[in-house]
């Protein structure tokens, strides 16, 4: 089968009588919340979930995102919406629909597109390792390309990698 003709798996939640359509992130998905989002997801990934096996707790992974993260979380929904394929207008748009809708609503997208977006557990644990690896990795190069005398993009004072050096 040509991969024009696979169709991607989707789901709906239900808000208001309407349905949101949903599917899985990719690898372009995750690109732009780390560009987007890359300090603030690896900052919560060192705290909250490194060195454990908590990748493999869904309910887990919401609630700390939701907690955590709330800014991210209509990013995710457009994303996993097609909605962030639009022209810039209707994103921002988009984006603030998502950001309206009840916290509960929110959770629940979040939840549908996570089971969308793996396969297994195993393969849950290996996807969030590798986005947060990698957001970690933009984090790193943001800090250490910050001169000392500017704040840092994650912590607002001096970057501490340079200061250590000094």
């Amino acid at each position: 089968m040509k991969l024009s003709q696979v169709v991607i798996q989707t789901e709906s939640v239900e808000y208001a009588g309407q349905d949101i359509d949903l599917r899985g992130l990719g690898s372009r998905d995750l690109e732009i919340l780390a560009s987007r989002f890359g300090p603030k997801l690896a900052k919560i990934y060192n705290e909250k979930f490194a060195g454990t096996d908590a990748s493999s707790d869904l309910s887990r992974i919401v609630k700390v995102m939701v907690a955590e993260c709330p800014e991210c979380i209509p990013t995710i929904i457009c994303l996993a919406n097609d909605s962030y394929d639009e022209d810039p207008e209707e994103v921002k748009k988009s984006e603030r629909v998502a950001g309206s809708l009840p916290t509960v609503v929110q959770a629940e997208c979040l939840g549908k597109i996570i089971e969308l977006s793996v396969v297994s557990i195993e393969s849950l644990k290996k996807i969030v390792a590798m986005a947060f690896e990698a957001m970690a990795s933009v984090q790193t190069v943001m800090t250490e390309a910050v001169p000392d005398d500017e704040p840092s993009p994650t912590v607002g004072g001096p970057s501490k990698a340079r200061s250590a050096k000094k």
